[in-house]
């Protein structure tokens, strides 16, 4: 069988990019190619990653998360009820689709088996700002459901936590993202061993490589 999907061969000669730009896709869902090489994705839907590791926080002077052996050559953060990190300041990169919401989420990692389930809550306050705007109101995001270890869970399991989303109707390349994030009580009953926290990541929405000035998308 072969591998040349030729309705897009055929496609590609048809629109003569080095001439005239053109797209390809639906009428509704397709990705542009502008006279001057441009590209950019409309309607349709990819998703990229920002990350704030725990590691490059900044630590309080109390309610600090501990630096634990996490294997023989390697250490990582564990994380008590009340301990809190604030985390580096991130900008919302050039490639990100201006207006579309962001899922905040964590990477954390279990430290022991137990044989009952267990659960964990985390929380994140956050503050957003537009350049040449005013840095909005502190805000919290805190989700409505524990992350739940279940019973006979490995030691050392990678789990993913979803704290919830954060409209992003006003928001443009070049925001700035400031956030702590800081473990809560959960409901369900902790696990005997503070879990590794490695990671608070953010989800986006992107629809260009970059954007098509320094500060304008």
């Amino acid at each position: 069988m072969s591998l040349i999907n030729w309705s897009l061969w055929n496609q590609l000669k048809a629109k003569k990019y080095d001439k005239a730009g053109g797209h390809i896709g639906t009428a509704t869902e397709y990705t542009d190619f502008a006279i001057n090489g441009f590209m950019s994705m409309v309607g349709a839907v990819a998703y990229g990653d920002m990350f704030l590791p725990i590691a490059t926080g900044k630590l309080p002077a109390s309610n600090f998360p501990a630096y634990t052996a996490y294997s023989a050559h390697l250490n990582a953060f564990t994380f008590a009820v009340g301990d809190y990190v604030d985390l580096v300041t991130q900008e919302l990169p050039h490639c990100y689709k201006e207006g579309t919401d962001l899922e905040f989420h964590m990477h954390v990692i279990t430290n022991g088996t137990e044989a009952v389930e267990k659960a964990l809550k985390f929380e994140i306050y956050y503050v957003l700002g537009d350049m040449g705007g005013d840095m909005v109101a502190e805000a919290t995001l805190t989700p409505t459901t524990d992350l739940i270890i279940s019973a006979d869970t490995p030691d050392r399991h990678h789990l993913y936590y979803s704290l919830g989303t954060v409209g992003g109707a006003s928001l443009h390349i070049g925001n700035v993202l400031k956030l702590r994030v800081k473990r809560i009580a959960s409901t369900g009953t902790a696990p005997a061993s503070n879990p590794f926290v490695e990671m608070v990541g953010i989800h986006i929405m992107v629809d260009t490589l970059g954007s098509r000035q320094i500060t304008i998308k």
